[in-house]
């Protein structure tokens, strides 16, 4: 059966795709540092503004201003903190060693232990409102709540493997990752766990859904499954990195990140069929992210904090809630086309990049047999600085890429791309310079 993109041929939609890409440049990263060497476990921003971070030790801190400055906070613990999350500007709870759990009101001026009922080390919390939450941790500890931690209820998941992440997407629908390969899945709010099977071993670390059908999990050795069915099929996904990833988010179907080993940050454009590596330059393994609007936030150990402030907010158009099922559909049609890429610049000899990574050859250029998806394209012309695009590519078409390099006195450099969509050709000059 033929993959169905009908709402995507309309001429006014097309426009409207191209338009979204005008808005975006390459991302930057920034270190900003906590003034502290100790390890950070997790993260998380309410708003541009506020966030906290915790690690090592009791160690908690939050920022008022957007990671200008770092404001030491005081719970009455020197166990390790592995995880925060507020649901508001007031109300969040901190996880940790020996199942502690503490809760705050007043934006962490003042933090008040709630009682799980375990001793185990409690890793990740994944909340739906301000009442609703589930806590994971070692032994197979499944906690939950539903009256905002005033009483914390065991769950039973069939397994004594530690368990480092869990994710809703509902009241009734979760997914839990663990060690030795686990993956546990609920449709029934926890009151019953199924284990579902990725035919790995590896230790699971961080998992990423969007919905009830897609989602993302990562662990060591590089490890990135992903599912477009709920689970019922996870397929492996390549990338550079080699050691552990600990953490995953989505924003879309295409746009995602993880962090790892060794200052590991990896980023998709096209829900993973391509990985690239942005390098901010720190060594440090990372160990959570966390994205509020255009800003992405990672930490890691010796108190690294990263940021890229400049995250584009790309609009959804790859794929529909409407192409996942249609995709069900059809579970063991091969993906057969693929498409052209051919990129020119004004001047000609420009160095391309293709997802961070650097093609052989200079502009012109055709790049052939890509899966369709969102591509990032990077142009450097000594002398004359760099440019950079993200298109699309379909299937069975050849899309064209003109750039007119910024000249050396000035700062502005215009971009053309046109795609050919149902026989149209479709232009579109954007000013980006890098």
């Amino acid at each position: 059966m033929r993959h169905s993109r009908a709402k995507l041929n309309h001429p006014l939609v097309v426009l409207l795709m191209l338009l979204s890409l005008s808005a975006i440049a390459e991302a930057s990263w920034q270190i900003r540092q906590s003034d502290t060497k100790t390890d950070l476990h997790g993260l998380h921003f309410v708003s541009t503004m506020n966030g906290w971070v915790v690690g090592a030790q009791g160690f908690i801190q939050r920022t008022p201003d957007g990671g200008r400055t770092w404001l030491q906070q005081s719970l009455d613990t020197s166990y390790n903190l592995y995880d925060v999350y507020f649901c508001n500007n007031d109300t969040g709870w901190v996880i940790g060693d020996n199942g502690s759990i503490w809760y705050t009101t007043d934006a962490g001026a003042t933090w008040s232990p709630q009682t799980s009922g375990v001793t185990q080390p409690l890793y990740r919390m994944s909340f739906l409102d301000a009442q609703q939450g589930w806590i994971v941790g070692s032994f197979g500890t499944i906690l939950h709540t539903r009256d905002g931690g005033k009483n914390w209820e065991a769950q039973y998941g069939d397994t004594n493997m530690a368990l480092r992440d869990v994710r809703f997407v509902n009241e009734q629908i979760g997914w839990i990752v663990g060690a030795n390969g686990v993956i546990l899945h609920t449709t029934t709010g926890g009151s019953r766990w199924v284990r579902q099977s990725a035919q790995i071993t590896d230790f699971l670390y961080g998992a990423a859904f969007l919905n009830a059908q897609e989602g993302w999990i990562v662990g060591d050795n590089g490890t990135i499954l992903h599912t477009r069915d709920g689970g019922q099929r996870w397929e492996k996904q390549k990338s550079s990195a080699v050691g552990a990833l600990y953490s995953v988010y989505f924003t879309n179907p295409n746009q995602g990140w993880c962090v790892g080993d060794q200052g590991y940050i990896l980023e998709t454009l096209n829900g993973g069929v391509a990985w690239s590596e942005a390098k901010p330059g720190v060594q440090s393994p990372l160990h959570a992210l966390s994205l509020v609007q255009n800003s992405l936030w990672t930490v890691g150990e010796k108190g690294v904090i990263v940021q890229n402030s400049d995250i584009p907010m790309l609009t959804e158009f790859v794929r529909t809630d409407k192409t996942v099922e249609t995709d069900l559909e059809r579970p063991h049609e091969p993906l057969t086309k693929t498409g052209n890429l051919t990129i020119r610049s004004e001047p000609l000899k420009a160095s391309v990049y293709l997802n961070g990574q650097l093609r052989d050859g200079v502009t012109p250029v055709t790049i052939s047999d890509l899966v369709p998806g969102r591509y990032q394209i990077k142009l450097a012309h000594k002398g004359r600085g760099t440019i950079t695009q993200y298109v699309y590519v379909k299937e069975g078409e050849t899309s064209l890429v003109q750039a007119r390099m910024p000249s050396r006195n000035t700062a502005i450099g215009a971009f053309i791309s046109v795609l050919t969509v149902s026989g149209i050709a479709v232009a579109i000059a954007i000013g980006l310079i890098q």
